[in-house]
């Protein structure tokens, strides 16, 4: 489904913008932040200038955005999406914005015009989309990891009152109260639609905070989605080649195999202490906190 334009007209004071998301593109140098109003700011930058300009606000979400991430694509045979005045070479070079807001909403980004050039909402069998991943091996595709916690915990997590000890409050209580359901699915940007379903159960984690694509295997083909909570414990799910059958109707839905959640040795944490980002390089994990970073090798779990 595709987008009117929409205009915007901004008033003699900016609006109030608390970023829940960030992505970034090259060609030119383009920021995008995502707020827990729903909107979307596109920002400019250059070497001459160091003043980050916001340029245009990227109307298509009524919900918190959970996540931004960059896509590219293609159609069966290959072919660019047109994005307004970026030809089909410069297309794939230089990709376009996907977003995702906690109400099941998804919009890939004109890069020329910053109009919606596609938009659907996922299943509610999906959950609320919490993460977006690209797929290293293929771009046009996208992982989207999906958490199912209630209203009043997504306006906690995302309301502009909610500091970051109701959120580690919210979280412990997660853990402590029930496992927590998550999904992951692979979409095709192209349609935005469900091509894969490669998990569907409770996590043997606490709430899902991060994910990543990682590569495993002697040759580097197979790859697995690393599922990460707040306190460190680590999920690994294999992603398959194979399309499942009936991916937007979620029949058939089946918990797929994975490891079981692995913790980091209490040696290496304080009590309390809880990770602000996570990075990958290869095989190599970086967990960051807020002062100092752990790394280790996937092979160790």
């Amino acid at each position: 489904m595709k987008c009117r334009s929409v205009a915007c007209i901004w008033s003699g004071t900016p609006p109030s913008h608390r970023v829940t998301a960030t992505a970034a593109l090259n060609h030119p140098p383009t920021l995008y932040t995502g707020g827990s109003d729903g909107s979307i700011l596109w920002w400019t930058f250059s070497d001459s200038d160091s003043e980050i300009k916001p340029i245009a606000m990227l109307c298509g979400h009524a919900a918190p955005i959970a996540d931004l991430g960059i896509c590219y694509p293609v159609s069966g045979d290959g072919k660019a999406e047109n994005f307004g005045n970026i030809g089909a070479n410069s297309s794939l070079d230089n990709g376009a914005l996907i977003s995702a807001c906690t109400d099941g909403v998804l919009c890939v980004w004109s890069r020329s015009s910053g109009h919606c050039r596609r938009r659907r909402k996922l299943p509610p069998w999906v959950g609320s989309p919490s993460i977006i991943c690209t797929l290293p091996s293929n771009p046009r595709y996208i992982c989207i990891g999906c958490c199912f916690i209630d209203s009043i915990q997504l306006s906690d997590l995302y309301s502009f009152d909610s500091v970051e000890g109701d959120a580690v409050s919210m979280d412990k209580e997660v853990q402590n109260r029930k496992p927590t359901k998550c999904s992951v699915v692979v979409v095709d940007t192209y349609g935005l639609t469900i091509v894969q379903t490669i998990f569907h159960g409770n996590l043997s984690i606490g709430l899902l905070k991060y994910m990543v694509v990682v590569p495993l295997g002697e040759d580097r083909e197979k790859h697995s989605a690393l599922l990460v909570d707040s306190f460190g414990q680590l999920q690994l799910v294999p992603i398959s080649k194979e399309s499942h059958q009936n991916g937007e109707g979620g029949n058939g839905l089946h918990k797929s195999s994975s490891q079981p959640g692995v913790a980091i040795s209490a040696d290496e944490l304080v009590e309390g202490e809880q990770y602000v980002s996570l990075e990958t390089c290869g095989n190599i994990i970086a967990l960051l906190l807020k002062d100092r970073c752990i790394f280790r090798l996937l092979g160790q779990w």
